[in-house]
């Protein structure tokens, strides 16, 4: 969809009433072994609706905010069992898209134990190394929280070791094959950084509570 969008097109069948129907409330029992984030399909489902602009329903609104904030723990980060950089991002993006003030979570403190001064963010905090998803999730949720973290400039100069010589780029600093996904990700969190790094009015004309479809 996201493509379409990009190309300037439609789809031939309208994908609000599907969309609708899978936007369910997380739970930890349907989650792949191999996904890194209870939220992703999620969150997912979230930014189709705010790309396409098809309205969520009240009572799903309060259904799926409920149940994501029953996985923020005591450290003010999401996840399932415990809080990770991923999944906090991927739940202030939903929270956003869902109208809730993502400013009352808290969450900038458990951004900040995750800031790291080599890598940018880790995926928990004191966990190294980190990988370039957890610095793009960090500064998503930076994002989403409006908050300017002062390891922005580490998170673009660790995206630039991961540049490959055919312009693509890898997962970590440590080498490796460029993968379309990993090239997505740099740039993306390029862009953020870029947009946040604008004078703060500027900024703030910027501001998405799902900046990934915007």
């Amino acid at each position: 969809m996201r493509s379409l969008n990009l190309l300037g097109e439609q789809p031939h069948i309208d994908p609000a009433g599907w969309i609708l129907s899978s936007l369910l409330p997380p739970v930890d029992s349907t989650r792949p072994v191999e996904s890194s984030s209870l939220f992703e399909h999620l969150y997912l489902l979230t930014g189709l609706c705010m790309l396409l602009g098809v309205a969520i329903p009240a009572d799903k609104k309060a259904a799926i905010t409920s149940a994501v904030l029953r996985y923020q723990h005591p450290d003010t980060g999401f996840g399932s069992p415990h809080s990770t950089i991923i999944e906090t991002a991927h739940a202030l993006a939903i929270l956003g898209v869902l109208g809730h003030p993502v400013s009352s979570t808290g969450s900038r403190a458990f951004l900040k134990q995750c800031e790291d001064l080599a890598y940018g963010f880790l995926a928990v905090p004191g966990t190294k190394p980190a990988y370039l998803e957890h610095v793009h999730a960090g500064v998503l949720a930076c994002s989403v929280l409006g908050y300017y973290s002062p390891v922005l400039m580490q998170c673009a100069e660790f995206v630039g070791k991961c540049c490959r010589e055919n312009g693509g780029y890898i997962r970590s600093v440590f080498g490796g094959s460029a993968t379309l996904e990993n090239t997505y990700l740099a740039l993306d969190t390029l862009d953020m950084i870029g947009k946040m790094s604008k004078p703060r009015h500027a900024a703030r004309m910027h501001q998405n509570p799902l900046r990934c479809c915007d």
